[in-house]
């Protein structure tokens, strides 16, 4: 964490350029609104308007887009400047390494999430009145538990494919398109809305816009909460094993460290 945190420190223009994205992400989605009508029954469960609803979708993509492939690139740095093995030759876990490298990353995404909504309500006029902050909060904890077991997934294929890796692809396809990002999940066939309904990026998002859009509390969000909780619950221990057994191979095969 003190190595992530020195790094993040000594590319301060770096920060510059992410505000900048979230001024700019924010805008085209402000002017995007100014193009489209939607029926005002397809917003009516997340308060009606356009323009938060997509503002709050921003802020979870960049959460779950975040928390899976961050895992994934800082073990890609490690092994293209050749530490990722003498981590290995400490007293850590291979786990204890995983989760350790995605301390920082995953600060810096709840940073960007109220980044985007405070850009949004003071440039763009975005109402946040009726927000329950708490039960929001509620949410992205939960919801980041979720996706830390999809980060250690995605490493898990990385470490064993090196390309290819298919979990972060299917999380950023499938949250835009079947995890009501960009548009409700109620316009979608109801087939794919029973597959959406697997997805946990479905009910972070879905939690977050009836917590800062509609005021729900925890008791209001017990279906997303549980839901997440769940998928954590199944999805932690399989990741947990697959990555322990991907690094094994690579320590047996001895090549940890090809990318």
């Amino acid at each position: 964490m003190r190595r992530d945190l020195a790094i993040e420190r000594s590319y301060r223009f770096v920060w510059v350029s992410r505000v900048i994205g979230l001024v700019l992400a924010t805008a085209l989605a402000f002017y995007f609104t100014r193009l489209v009508a939607v029926p005002t029954a397809a917003l009516a469960p997340y308060g009606g308007d356009l323009l938060a609803f997509l503002v709050t979708g921003l802020a979870a993509q960049g959460m779950t887009g975040g928390a899976v492939g961050q895992l994934t690139g800082r073990l890609r740095e490690s092994m293209v400047v050749g530490t990722f093995e003498s981590l290995l030759l400490t007293r850590a876990s291979p786990v204890e390494i995983a989760f350790g490298f995605q301390i920082v990353p995953l600060t810096l995404q709840v940073g960007r999430i109220v980044a985007t909504l405070a850009i949004a309500a003071l440039l763009f006029g975005v109402d946040l009145s009726r927000a329950d902050f708490f039960s929001a909060a509620a949410i992205v904890v939960f919801g980041l538990a979720s996706l830390i077991a999809l980060g250690l997934a995605a490493a898990a294929f990385y470490v064993w494919f090196r390309r290819g890796e298919p979990v972060t692809w299917a999380v950023a396809v499938g949250g835009a398109f079947l995890g009501g990002l960009v548009f409700p999940v109620e316009l979608l066939p109801e087939p794919l809305q029973l597959v959406s309904n697997i997805l946990p990026v479905t009910h972070i998002v879905a939690g977050l816009r009836r917590a800062l859009l509609m005021g729900a509390g925890i008791d209001d969000l017990l279906t997303q909460i549980l839901a997440l909780l769940a998928f954590t619950v199944i999805m932690t221990p399989l990741s947990i094993a697959l990555f322990t057994r991907s690094i094994d191979r690579a320590l047996a095969r001895g090549d940890i460290n090809r990318y």
